[in-house]
């Protein structure tokens, strides 16, 4: 994919300033003591054809990100729009249409089945909330789609019990793509499968991608998946973006020292190569009570001042790749505009 091209388009998603707070409760009365700030106002467009990978350590808010963007778990504030329409406006009955157009593969193949449902009935089930085709074609779109992720049509009257890891996550990609979405959030798809399986599932994903036109959402921690298989990558910390930018610009020549400590600590395929890695001292803070200034200071090599004290904004660096970072530290910028 053409990422300037791209940038030149209208997003296909666009979030704007976007945050989700947890309420923290406690005592008899359960009375709220706090917030836990998942995501704190997240600004990010996701652009048609692309697949936009999505980074960080765990508990950094990927995954709550990735289902307010769905509005399976809404925003507390801050605004999401599809396609040009802003979903909270949305009715009933465009919030319907919304959940057809944008799915969700999720983590764990072996809990996102209903072990109680043949998977025939479990695929079938989008075709029947939205009113797709009629019974008897139903079962010729599941058929359809269970052999375009590579399993048989005999499949469809077993029980999820009966099949692999690598084929219930089959079996969960022909679910979400049964509906014909255009949007598609990879809620880390392949981090519970073995090695050989994970090659075999993204480049199914890949695949069914040009086939069918999608859109990726790629949430994941292991970056050499990500490296592998996204267009651009956006990095997270303590719920907000620190980085994004071309898969290239990222990987070569990241920006923000957190990207640049996640870097340094992927492994490398080639064992010509060595890498020296950055090691962050102390642990993530508490998304309760963030740290004043950029929330990365307390763990940051090249901190100052000014880092404790302000916010760094997500600035485009040169105005030329799109690759941007909030870092008051990174050079070139000042001379950068706000996203």
């Amino acid at each position: 994919m053409n990422t300037e091209n791209s940038q030149i388009s209208e997003p296909l998603v666009k979030v704007r300033n976007v945050t989700k707070y947890f309420p923290v409760r406690s005592g008899v009365f359960r009375r709220t003591t706090g917030y836990v700030k998942a995501v704190d106002g997240v600004d990010l467009d996701v652009f048609v054809g692309e697949t936009l990978g999505l980074v960080g350590e765990s508990g950094c808010g990927k995954s709550t990100l990735g289902r307010a963007m769905m509005y399976l778990d809404p925003p507390t504030s801050g605004s999401i729009s599809y396609d040009g329409d802003e979903i909270a406006e949305m009715d009933k009955e465009g919030l319907k249409s919304l959940r057809r157009k944008i799915q969700i593969m999720f983590q764990d193949p072996f809990s996102s089945l209903n072990p109680r449902m043949p998977v025939g009935e479990t695929i079938s089930e989008g075709l029947i909330v939205h009113k797709i085709a009629g019974v008897k074609d139903r079962k010729g779109l599941v058929t359809q789609m269970l052999q375009k992720v590579g399993l048989h049509e005999n499949h469809s009257i077993r029980y999820p019990h009966e099949f692999s890891g690598g084929q219930r996550q089959r079996i969960g990609i022909a679910r979400a793509l049964v509906t014909g979405p255009s949007f598609l959030v990879c809620d880390e798809p392949v981090s519970a499968l073995d090695v050989s399986i994970q090659s075999q599932i993204l480049n199914l994903l890949t695949e069914l991608k040009e086939e069918f036109q999608l859109t990726y959402l790629f949430i994941s921690h292991d970056l050499s998946v990500v490296e592998h298989i996204c267009d651009r990558v956006a990095v997270m910390y303590l719920g907000k973006i620190v980085e994004i930018g071309d898969r290239k610009d990222i990987f070569e020549n990241p920006k923000h020292p957190y990207t640049q400590a996640l870097i340094s600590a992927a492994p490398i395929a080639d064992p010509r190569k060595t890498r020296d890695a950055i090691l962050l001292e102390g642990d993530v803070p508490s998304p309760i009570e963030p740290p004043s200034g950029c929330s990365f200071h307390p763990r940051c090599p090249i901190a100052e001042d000014i880092c404790k004290e302000v916010m760094p904004k997500l600035i485009n660096i040169d105005g030329i790749t799109g690759q941007r970072a909030a870092c008051h530290m990174v050079p070139g910028v000042e001379a950068g505009t706000e996203l």
